[in-house]
């Protein structure tokens, strides 16, 4: 891995914001999920920090994941074309839905965005076709197992959140759900971590658990619209390092996301797809 200097940060443009990753937003102020255009190229927001540096981000080969447009506007369809069910949440391992559906699991930090990820990801380009989608009204406020259900496409499942003053018993229902189901239905595990905050104590603790359990994982920064460019950057390279370090079993991509905006969205919800056998990928 390439090791970069504080010279290297300092050229970032300052104060710049990875809000608008949809071309025909690039200089917007404003960019909400449902301006993103089916017509118009969808991208990865680590292209734009590319854009800003003169040496190469990360391994090319590390970017193993790379869905054509066809691909990427198959997957939205899935997301958006389909009624998303939210299910009761779920509390003890013997609730859990009989359902044989693959499952995908979101875990993070209290606070970390769980929840707004999940409604942006089933929230539709169109607003006139939205429905009303459940999910907790406090940020840090989900105590179960939440999951939300495509009918015969999968499930999503947002966990509680790990952190400060989290009760033992919810860290203790996460990990048990995901030894339980990793064998079986659990396709991937989807740890999110704040961009704003960058990688934590909580974070490396729980990442560490991940790795020893087996578990396919990847890793997700996310609030990218909150911070510069240059903030970003830094927690992207601090997260990448420590999975070079000591997360082999990850997946090497790492993926950028808003909520708010919707950058990173599309990319994100492909990857969903094909994790879950939803859609097909050219080379994979």
């Amino acid at each position: 891995m390439h090791i970069f200097t504080l010279a290297a940060l300092l050229r970032l443009q300052r104060g710049v914001r990875l809000h608008h990753i949809c071309q025909r937003h690039l200089h917007a102020t404003h960019a909400t999920s449902s301006e993103w255009c089916v017509g118009q190229p969808f991208s990865n927001p680590l292209d734009e920090l590319k854009k800003l540096l003169q040496v190469p981000l990360i391994k090319d080969e590390n970017l193993i994941f790379k869905p054509t447009q066809t691909e990427i506007r198959k997957a939205q369809n899935i997301f958006q074309g389909n009624r998303v069910e939210p299910l009761k949440g779920i509390v003890n391992l013997d609730q859990l839905p009989a359902r044989d559906l693959p499952e995908i699991a979101f875990i993070g930090q209290s606070n970390v965005g769980k929840s707004s990820l999940v409604k942006s990801l089933f929230r539709s380009l169109n607003p006139k076709t939205n429905h009303r989608l459940t999910v907790s009204k406090k940020a840090g406020h989900t105590r179960t197992l939440r999951f939300y259900e495509i009918p015969r496409k999968f499930s999503l499942v947002d966990m509680p959140g790990y952190g400060e003053n989290m009760p033992e018993h919810f860290v203790r229902s996460a990990e048990a759900y995901i030894m339980t189901r990793q064998t079986s239905r659990l396709k991937m595990t989807f740890s999110l971590l704040d961009a704003h905050r960058g990688m934590t104590e909580n974070d490396q603790e729980f990442l560490d658990k991940l790795q020893n359990s087996n578990a396919s994982f990847c890793l997700v920064l996310t609030k990218i619209d909150k911070v510069p460019h240059s903030h970003v950057l830094r927690a992207f390279l601090a997260l990448n390092e420590y999975r070079e370090k000591h997360l082999s079993t990850a997946l090497p991509q790492i993926f950028l996301v808003s909520s708010l905006s919707g950058a990173g969205i599309p990319l994100l919800r492909s990857f969903i797809a094909y994790v879950t056998g939803n859609i097909r990928i050219s080379g994979h």
